[in-house]
C-alpha cells in the first residue's frame, strides 16, 4: 500500500467508526484478518466498533465459535487500548457464545454495549463495575444468563435483555428493582 493511501485510511476521521463484517464462509478469516489489523494499525484510535458475524445460516462449529470469542475480546481490548471506545455493537449469528465479564472490565470510557444475535447464549460473569462510563447495555442473543458473580456497572441507566435463561442468578441491581 503507497504511504498515501495508507495515511487516508489511517486518518483518525475513518479510524473513529470501524465495522467488521463477516458473512457466510469467511466470517472467522475476516475476524482474524480484522482483528489483526486493529492490533497493528488502529489500536486506541477508534471510537465506534461494530462486529457483524454470520455464519450463513449454521450453527458455528464449537471451536470455531471459541476462537470467535477470544477474537472478539481481542479487538475490542485493540480498539479500546487507550480508553478511547465509546460504543460497541456486536451481532452474533446461530450458534455464538460470547461471554461477557474479564475482556470488558477495563473499558472505563465505553458508553454503550450492544450484543445481538439469534440463537446464541450471551453469559455475563463477573464484576462488569469497571465500566465506570457505561449508560446502556443490550443484551439480545437467543439466551442471556448471569453467574452468581455478576455485577453490573453503578453507571447504568438502560438495560435490555432479550430471552433470559431461567434459573440464571441476576445481578442484585436488577433483583432488587421490582421488574
Amino acid at each position: 500500500m503507497c504511504k498515501r493511501w495508507q495515511g487516508i485510511v489511517l486518518s483518525p476521521p475513518l479510524l473513529a467508526e470501524v465495522t467488521i463484517a463477516g458473512r457466510s464462509d469467511n466470517w472467522l478469516s475476516t475476524l482474524r484478518s480484522a482483528t489483526s489489523w486493529l492490533v497493528r494499525r488502529a489500536a486506541g484510535r477508534v471510537q465506534q466498533l461494530a462486529i457483524n458475524l454470520s455464519c450463513g445460516g449454521s450453527a458455528a462449529e464449537e471451536a470455531d465459535a471459541a476462537e470467535a470469542a477470544v477474537l472478539i475480546a481481542g479487538a475490542l481490548a485493540a480498539a479500546d487500548c487507550s480508553g478511547t471506545l465509546h460504543k460497541v455493537t456486536v451481532w452474533l449469528d446461530q450458534g455464538n457464545h460470547l461471554p461477557l465479564g474479564g475482556w470488558s472490565a477495563g473499558m472505563s470510557g465505553l458508553q454503550r454495549l450492544g450484543i445481538k444475535g439469534i440463537e446464541g447464549r450471551i453469559s455475563v460473569s463477573g464484576d462488569l463495575r469497571g465500566l465506570t462510563a457505561l449508560q446502556s447495555l443490550t443484551l439480545h442473543n437467543g439466551y442471556v444468563d448471569f453467574t452468581a458473580g455478576a455485577r453490573l456497572p453503578p453507571s447504568l441507566t438502560f438495560l435490555s435483555l432479550g430471552q433470559y435463561a431461567n434459573g440464571s442468578p441476576l445481578p442484585q441491581q436488577v433483583g432488587r428493582c421490582g421488574c
